[in-house]
């Protein structure tokens, strides 16, 4: 279970009238990039609240519900809107949001997400662009919180699958709420395909899967599996299954004594030449500088998957996980 996120981040929340009972303790975890706090409520009088933090507010109703409500975001007006199972609200950091809502029983999941995770998930700047929602429908951002919420409340996924949910829920919310620019021909992965297919490369990190059977995991063909993963992470499957696999080699080279041999054997790597290769390519050091000194660039061996320049922005190495090793239409192609 990921920890809970540290007191001085929380939402500051205050009770100006009514209220509500939390029928079980609520559950609140850290996550790569913010927090998540899912809690079942009972609101046994109207109530009127007002909420504010430093961090960008995702309001996810699971379940349940208060028939109609209102919210008012800034020197915004007051929006009325019935809070039922699928309601999504947003409200971006450092902006208050007062609320008011009947009696009712709720299963509400509040993340808390972090702007320059948001940033880097969609590679751009987006402060100047965000705008408010209240109890929107958004079927898209519901599917992902809700996979977050399973799982963290019931232990079910890795933190590896969670992190990856984590970004993909970054990426919706930036294209909902701040028009976050996307490629034409971006595809969107449902939660339960993007979680499964992440737990089966985590799984053998070591074994050289094919395009073609990740597709057949995700329940697609080949081309969309790729246009869907990029679409939904932000990075292909090759540069996410290369950048797994360079994690897990960093954590052997650190913290073992084994050979590079051994290491690129079960990392996946061909030969201990090609691991060098690789990682040198991409950290800037050798395997060997990096245990003989420790040093590292600062996101060495770090397995959140946020899009940065270390993969994004090379078309070389997408162009080569993708077609250099076999053909793209029949999914022959091995990840790299």
């Amino acid at each position: 279970m990921p920890l809970a996120p540290p007191a001085s981040l929380r939402p500051t929340t205050i009770v100006r009238r009514g209220s509500a009972t939390e029928l079980a303790l609520p559950t609140a975890a850290s996550l790569s990039g913010g927090a998540l706090q899912v809690s079942r409520i009972e609101i046994t009088q109207a109530i009127e609240y007002s909420q504010h933090s430093e961090r960008h507010l995702l309001h996810v109703t699971l379940d349940g519900g208060t028939g109609r409500s209102a919210c008012r975001v800034g020197s915004a007006g007051w929006t009325g809107a019935p809070d039922r199972r699928g309601s999504i609200s947003f409200t971006p950091n450092g902006v208050e949001r007062e609320c008011r809502a009947g009696t009712g029983l709720i299963l509400g999941a509040q993340f808390e997400l972090d702007e320059g995770f948001v940033e880097d998930a969609c590679e751009q700047a987006l402060h100047a662009r965000w705008r408010h929602g209240f109890n929107v429908a958004d079927p898209k951002i519901f599917a992902i919180a809700e996979a977050i919420a399973k799982n963290v409340t019931q232990g079910t996924a890795t933190h590896l699958a969670l992190d990856m949910l984590q970004l993909a829920l970054a990426r919706q919310v930036a294209g909902s709420f701040a028009g976050a620019e996307r490629r034409r021909d971006d595809g969107w992965l449902h939660p339960r395909a993007l979680a499964r297919v992440i737990e089966q490369l985590d799984a053998e990190p070591a074994q050289r899967v094919t395009l073609n059977v990740l597709a057949r995991t995700a329940g697609l063909g080949v081309s969309a599996f790729v246009r869907a993963f990029r679409g939904t992470t932000g990075e292909t499957p090759a540069a996410f299954a290369l950048r797994l696999r360079l994690g897990r080699a960093e954590e052997l080279v650190r913290r073992t004594d084994l050979g590079l041999r051994e290491i690129a054997e079960r990392t996946g790597f061909a030969s201990a030449a090609h691991f060098v290769r690789t990682y040198r390519a991409h950290r800037g050091v050798t395997p060997g500088q990096l245990r003989l000194g420790g040093a590292g660039p600062s996101r060495a061996g770090n397995n959140r998957l946020i899009v940065g320049d270390e993969f994004g922005d090379d078309e070389r190495l997408v162009d080569t996980s993708l077609s250099g090793r076999g053909d793209l239409r029949d999914g022959t192609a091995e990840l790299p």
